[in-house]
């Protein structure tokens, strides 16, 4: 099995799927139980009023225990007003946030996903498990993205250890009417069911982590915040928000944490009021 800090570090800059595809591979057979490891630790509250029907949250501000996930839909207060116009490739890169503005590490980088990078796309071993892999993994294609870019930045290397200790990403899709409406929806309710997910990837090496709801604001015209512990070491959350036909997904891994830590709410914010100008332009 190979150490999830040096795939992840190998990969993060080039297009790897930082917040589902980070788990490590595991040449063990799954069974769909939860790993010894146990669930996912919160480690912060958000500034803001959880979003209704969220459970315990967990962000860069704070402190709160993750409690079981529901299957409510959050009620977004001040929902998106931007265009439904539809962003292109070009458009999206210019609306993605600089080095710069996200202020969150060295070594930005931007790529478009691709799920090839490790592997091929994610097919969960429970079918109903499914859609929130297609949510968390948007580059697996179902549906397919019209348009797509990530940003990273690497933070924790010292002279002794170039391997970065966290990732910050902002991912950026854009998609066909309604869809990603119905990626949000069902990713939504198969998190409700699915708190450990073993995925297999196309060449058969699997992956697994387990999963919860966390406490997040309504953001933009519907958000989801989910946080995971990395099967074999590491921890990851992030809020996942649609704008209008865009989905927007800021993520931060920590491979030698065992709290996950939400994204800061700031950046978030920061990202989506970007996008939504790009999107009335």
């Amino acid at each position: 099995m190979r150490n999830p800090r040096i795939r992840i570090a190998t990969v993060a800059l080039a297009a790897s799927a930082l917040f589902f595809a980070s788990a490590c591979d595991s040449d063990s057979d799954s069974d769909g139980k939860d790993p010894k490891s146990g669930g996912t630790s919160a480690s912060s509250a958000p500034s803001d009023p959880p979003a209704p029907g969220s459970t315990g949250a967990t962000n860069s501000a704070g402190s709160n225990g993750a409690k079981t996930p529901d299957t409510s839909k959050p009620s977004p207060s001040g929902a998106s007003k931007a265009s439904d116009r539809l962003l292109t490739k070009d458009q999206l890169t210019a609306a993605l946030l600089t080095q710069s503005e996200m202020n969150t590490g060295t070594d930005y980088e931007q790529n478009a996903p691709d799920p090839s990078v490790l592997g091929g796309k994610e097919t969960a071993v429970r079918p109903e498990c499914q859609p929130f892999v297609d949510l968390a993994l948007p580059g697996n294609g179902r549906p397919a993205p019209v348009a797509s870019i990530r940003a990273a930045t690497t933070a924790g290397t010292t002279a002794n250890d170039p391997l970065s200790t966290r990732l910050d990403v902002i991912e950026l899709y854009a998609f066909g009417p309604g869809q990603a409406e119905s990626l949000l929806a069902k990713g939504r309710a198969a998190l409700a069911t699915c708190s450990t997910i073993t995925t297999t990837d196309e060449n058969g090496v699997r992956s697994t982590m387990v999963y919860n709801r966390a406490d997040g604001p309504a953001l933009g015209d519907d958000s989801l915040a989910a946080t995971g512990l990395i099967e074999d070491g590491g921890a990851t959350g992030a809020l996942m928000v649609r704008v209008g036909s865009h989905l927007v997904i800021v993520s931060r891994t920590d491979m030698e944490g065992t709290k996950a830590v939400l994204p800061d709410l700031g950046l978030v914010r920061k990202q989506i009021t970007k996008l939504e100008t790009a999107a009335r332009a």
